[in-house]
């Protein structure tokens, strides 16, 4: 039982980051009737003095080599909005960026990660996904910087494109 409820919890966390960019708490009741938001550690006893209560995914932080440059892709080829003003004092470089109701912690930091070697097509590898009226503005902003990008292999209107340091994004529509 705990399994499930810890299977439905992931899948509501998955699902909000995909959801429209409306106000969290909305977001979560729209959700609740069908997936549960709690999980107890001592279900079988009955005991719910020790549950876990989600809000929603406050970030992803994201590792970038040059703070800068990623600023200017993020806002103005993805459309991101600077929430730098709401990142706290840390003893390495970055920014915050805001997507709706999500926000991006991009970090300035060393990269364990390889770029080179990375599935051509975004889908095939980690990524964030994000529901936008429509790709084409999306679209019409990476071809006009010479960059490039993939369309969804399931038929989706979605897009799949890389930053400079060859971390994967998705943008699909959806009705907001």
């Amino acid at each position: 039982l705990s399994q499930k409820i810890c299977m439905k919890s992931f899948v509501t966390a998955f699902l909000l980051l995909l959801s429209p960019p409306v106000y969290p708490f909305r977001t979560l009741v729209s959700f609740q009737n069908h997936y549960p938001q709690t999980i107890s550690k001592n279900s079988a006893s009955g005991d719910l003095s020790d549950e876990i209560v989600f809000g929603g995914l406050q970030h992803a932080g994201v590792l970038v080599s040059n703070t800068e440059k990623s600023m200017k892709l993020y806002t103005e080829v993805y459309g991101f909005k600077n929430d730098t003003h709401l990142r706290p004092n840390l003893p390495f470089k970055g920014a915050f960026v805001r997507a709706g109701g999500q926000q991006i912690h991009l970090m300035e930091l060393e990269n364990p990660d390889p770029i080179d070697g990375r599935p051509e097509h975004g889908g095939r590898d980690r990524h964030l996904a994000f529901s936008v009226k429509s790709i084409k503005p999306i679209a019409d902003a990476l071809r006009k910087n010479k960059l490039t990008y993939t369309m969804s292999k399931s038929g989706r209107a979605a897009l799949f494109t890389r930053d400079y340091d060859g971390n994967a994004f998705e943008f699909l529509e959806a009705e907001i």
